[in-house]
């Protein structure tokens, strides 16, 4: 008989940890693009969502009342939804439209974006976004008057409640002596202010 021309080709002991780390580093490249996309996809809906918002604090602002616009600040539903963006997404443009005099009215506030993909590194992909929010309610452009006093009713006397601080507070010099000694931790007033009374 002849000996096995065919013999086991032996291996030396540190190849298999040489190959393991070339699949390694092509495994790494590929769960680290997945990865980044997770992250690029959680930024266009988080920028979604503030848009929406945005929009809708817009179409609320256009509804409202000439008075109750006037104490917002604001001129215009396009310069209330830009604000509430306060530059979360890219190249935005704001688009009232008022439905016409039909029952329900309503007002609606378009939003136009741009969304980088992957952090500007996909480039030459269509990234215009576009969304709103519609608020029932008549549109209205004139600013009124602001008329933002408090009012109380007759009979009624405003209640001044302690404000609860985390640190230890002075206690103030007028405090009636049978509140004196009431506090919890850190100058938390407790239920034996009731108890005294």
């Amino acid at each position: 008989m002849q000996p096995n021309l065919i013999q086991s080709r032996k291996t030396k002991p540190g190849s298999k940890k040489g190959q393991a780390t070339v699949e390694l580093a092509l495994i790494i490249v590929f769960l680290m693009l997945l990865l980044v996309g997770v992250a690029d996809v959680a930024r266009i809906y988080a920028g979604h969502l503030s848009v929406v918002q945005a929009a809708g604090v817009g179409a609320r602002w256009a509804t409202l009342t000439d008075n109750q616009r006037d104490c917002t600040g604001y001129t215009s539903a396009e310069e209330a939804t830009l604000a509430a963006l306060d530059g979360v997404v890219l190249n935005p443009t704001v688009v009232v439209l008022p439905t016409p005099a039909t029952d329900p009215r309503s007002v609606r506030v378009q939003v136009n974006y741009t969304h980088d993909f992957l952090f500007g590194i996909i480039t030459n992909v269509p990234n215009s976004f576009s969304t709103g929010a519609t608020m029932p309610g008549n549109y209205g452009t004139d600013v009124g008057t602001c008329n933002a006093t408090a009012v109380v009713p007759p009979g009624i006397t405003p209640i001044v409640l302690p404000t609860f601080t985390s640190f230890p507070t002075n206690t103030p010099d007028g405090m009636s002596s049978d509140r004196r000694g009431c506090e919890g931790s850190y100058g938390v007033e407790v239920s034996c202010v009731l108890l005294n009374k």
